[in-house]
């Protein structure tokens, strides 16, 4: 039983014990029982106001002294506070029985040694009836913000969809005429929903701990989230965004950024980040080394040359569509389900290791082979316009998973009249993946005479 716990079960045997005292006794002061059983009562509800706020990251954000010098007044980060009282003297002890004198009270524990507060960087340090209690301390709420410029001009809106947990929402609010002041209609009071707002300056601010944002398609130049730790989801696409510093949010989990105008791209710091869509910028170059539980990634129509994917061994969905990929390896992602990586500049691709692969889109490429015969859930393969012929594409159609007992796989595999197609697929090959209930078609999906 952790200490805390068994304080608050001797100040519950405290006051059964000076229950059985009314009960038992008679000569007892009635009015001093009933006070001492408030205090106890009190003293359990603050103990479980403290324990309830570590275990909620509850903070606290001010504390004062009380007026009458008895204890101090926590303000915490929910809104709610918690009063915390110095111990007092003990008292005089009763008359012992047969004329004997009484045994002196316990002096009480004078205020220094039964409540102390000290702070550190982070952290409120509470000592209250010898047991200790760390509740973190919260962040002045103007100092957590984000700022977002936009071309849009004065008395337009911008739509914003904002979210914050419930603890941290009475501080969140936009700066939306650039005065630092927080006036009448700058509240934010609907969470979680798409809300406009009239603009009274082309900077905006974001006031509070805000774990959640969309800002997409608001003509954005420039967005600074250097100062909110807590972000969790960004979505800033469709806007003009040429650079964004996201070093300072290590919490980030997903970024949708696509449809902006950037050439480079760190996302080194945020660990956590699970899905990624950067599609339609201008990257050359996407390092995810560190991005160990990445899930899902769309970097179509960038400038890709290689895309390395060793260490996301949690990838699921991966489309890395027209970019000038000549190297991109797959073996480390066990966990693949989807994969397009058409309209690049590949002669290679081994998906041997991805034994959970249902989709793959490589069409548009320069593979002159490919296997499939390590992915038995394989259900959809559009592959034209490549230079896959020959012997190559009898292992291909060979290597295609039986779907007898299921529906038929969707296998394009000709580009009719495309300048580009150099694939061929003849009558005794195309009859091989039939019988493997893959009817081969066009890219249109539509059937096709097979070469003679």
């Amino acid at each position: 039983m952790s200490r805390r716990k068994t304080n608050i079960m001797k100040q519950k045997l405290t006051t059964l014990a000076l229950v059985v005292m009314i009960i038992f006794t008679g000569c007892v002061d009635l009015d001093d029982i009933y006070r001492r059983l408030d205090e106890q009562e009190r003293e359990i509800a603050t103990m479980k106001a403290l324990i309830n706020a570590i275990n909620k990251k509850i903070s606290v954000e001010s504390y004062m002294e009380l007026a009458d010098k008895s204890g101090y007044e926590l303000t915490m980060s929910d809104g709610s506070k918690i009063t915390l009282k110095h111990g007092v003297n003990g008292e005089q002890g009763v008359q012992g029985p047969k004329g004997e004198q009484g045994e002196q009270g316990e002096p009480g524990q004078d205020g220094d040694a039964y409540l102390t507060i000290t702070e550190t960087d982070d952290t409120v340090i509470i000592t209250y009836k010898g047991v200790v209690y760390a509740v973190l301390k919260s962040v002045p709420p103007n100092i957590i913000n984000m700022t977002l410029t936009t071309t849009k001009s004065v008395g337009s809106t911008i739509l914003l969809r904002i979210d914050a947990a419930e603890a941290d929402r009475h501080h969140v609010w936009i700066d939306l005429n650039n005065n630092g002041t927080k006036d009448d209609d700058e509240g934010v009071t609907n969470f979680d929903s798409e809300n406009a707002y009239t603009l009274g300056a082309q900077v905006v601010t974001v006031y509070g701990k805000v774990s959640h944002i969309n800002c997409g398609d608001n003509q954005l130049t420039s967005l600074d989230l250097s100062n909110n730790a807590a972000l969790k989801v960004l979505y800033c696409n469709s806007n003009q965004l040429t650079s964004l510093d996201l070093s300072k949010n290590i919490a980030l989990m997903t970024l949708v950024c696509d449809h902006n105008q950037l050439a480079s791209l760190d996302v080194s710091k945020n660990t956590a980040l699970e899905s990624l869509f950067c599609d339609n910028n201008y990257l050359t170059f996407l390092d995810l080394s560190q991005n160990t539980a990445l899930a899902n990634l769309f970097c179509d129509n960038n400038q890709l040359s290689i895309l390395d994917l060793f260490k996301n061994t949690a990838l699921e969905f991966l489309s890395c569509r027209s970019n000038q990929i000549t190297l991109l390896g797959v073996t480390k992602n066990f966990r693949l389900v989807s994969l397009f990586c058409d309209n690049n500049q590949l002669t290679g691709l081994d998906v041997s290791n991805n034994p959970a692969l249902k989709n793959l889109h490589c069409y548009g490429n320069q593979l002159m082979s490919l296997d499939l015969s390590r992915n038995d859930v394989l259900r959809e393969l559009y592959c034209y316009d490549n230079k896959i012929s020959g012997t190559n594409m009898t292992a291909l159609v060979n290597s295609l998973p039986a779907r007898n007992s299921q529906p038929p796989g969707l296998f394009r595999v000709f580009a009719e009249g495309s300048a580009i197609e150099q694939n061929i697929i003849n009558t005794t090959q195309a009859a091989t993946a039939e019988s493997r209930n893959w009817p081969p078609r066009n890219s249109n999906g539509n059937p096709f005479t097979p070469a003679d």
